[in-house]
């Protein structure tokens, strides 16, 4: 879920001229609305108002916000599929829609106040809905609210929205991704748009890296965040596993992420990793008031009497 929100009255499309003096302010209610929705798929995720103002100013109508027909056509130029429900009697066919996956949606409120006293609009308003979820009996949606009332966040439909029957909803489906193989490489698609430096998960959980040029990377290491993760010969993160990388052994944990300074417990025993990753062996190791023995495969010596050291001319234990 794309964590950025925006509201009618901040920014520079603030002032951005409606008809008859009327601004995105006071009236942009459906612009917003379609912003935050939009910027939920690749190809707009980095866009503002300002890039979908050209398209919706045309369906601007003084003191009255856009007009539905705006709404419906954006849906279709930005996703490519929408609905509409008419809810005037049930939301049934707007719940249906939204259990079936990628789906986001546009409400367009009349005016009125919610029968727990959230407050939404004084007129028509529309409010993108980019997450729905159903649980203890009750529809949850996740709202980007435009206006400076800010109802932004999880509201379910039962509390913070009954009373307040929507005039319409216009529900469409997040653009579905898909793997395209070309000349012997994979790329990923969402749309007409080739992902890069990103990550991209398959139906079956598992996750892959498209590079800079698009490509699906492999056996390669990833850094993301300040942490490293490698891709098998498949494409595929690499977890819970010991990987071998140049001569050295690595271990990538469950959460794909590599063990780094850390100790990790194998069914043969413990081993530890260094800051790189590196899995030491054969060699002695400080570890904070105790010293440990790293067998060649690794694992921490245990149980067992050892002679089998390096002293300096001192008579010291060298510790390599």
């Amino acid at each position: 879920m794309n964590p950025r929100i925006f509201d009618q009255g901040s920014g520079e499309w603030a002032s951005y001229p409606y008809p008859n003096g009327d601004t995105v302010k006071s009236n942009g209610c459906g612009l917003l609305a379609i912003t935050n929705v939009a910027i939920e798929i690749e190809n707009y995720r980095d866009k503002t108002p300002v890039y979908f103002y050209p398209f919706m100013k045309q369906y601007a109508v003084y003191d009255n916000g856009t007009k539905r027909q705006g709404i419906e056509d954006a849906l279709d130029k930005y996703f490519g599929n929408h609905i509409t429900h008419n809810v005037s009697s049930s939301m049934k066919s707007v719940w249906d829609a939204l259990g079936k996956g990628n789906t986001i949606a546009i409400i367009l409120f009349g005016g009125g106040t919610a029968y727990d006293g959230t407050e939404w609009t004084l007129n028509g308003h529309y409010v993108a809905v980019t997450g729905y979820e159903y649980k203890s009996g009750k529809h949850w949606l996740y709202t980007k609210d435009s206006s400076w009332r800010h109802n932004d966040g999880w509201h379910t439909y039962e509390d913070s929205m009954q009373g307040l029957i929507p005039e319409n909803v216009y529900t469409a489906v997040i653009p579905a991704g898909k793997w395209v193989k070309k000349n012997g490489y994979w790329y990923y698609y969402e749309g007409e748009t080739m992902i890069k430096n990103a990550w991209r998960q398959d139906t079956k959980g598992d996750w892959y890296y498209l590079g800079k040029d698009g490509k699906m990377l492999a056996n390669a290491w990833v850094q993301d965040g300040g942490k490293w993760y490698w891709l098998g010969n498949d494409g595929k993160m690499v977890k819970s596993n010991l990987i071998e990388w140049k001569g050295d052994k690595y271990y990538l944990q469950s959460n794909g992420v590599m063990a780094s300074s850390k100790w990790v417990k194998f069914k043969a025993g413990w081993r530890y990793f260094n800051k790189s990753g590196k899995m030491l062996k054969s060699r002695w190791l400080k570890y904070k008031d105790g010293y440990y023995y790293l067998k060649s495969t690794g694992i921490m010596a245990t149980g067992e009497t050892r002679v089998n050291c390096d002293f300096g001319t001192d008579g010291k234990l060298v510790i390599k």
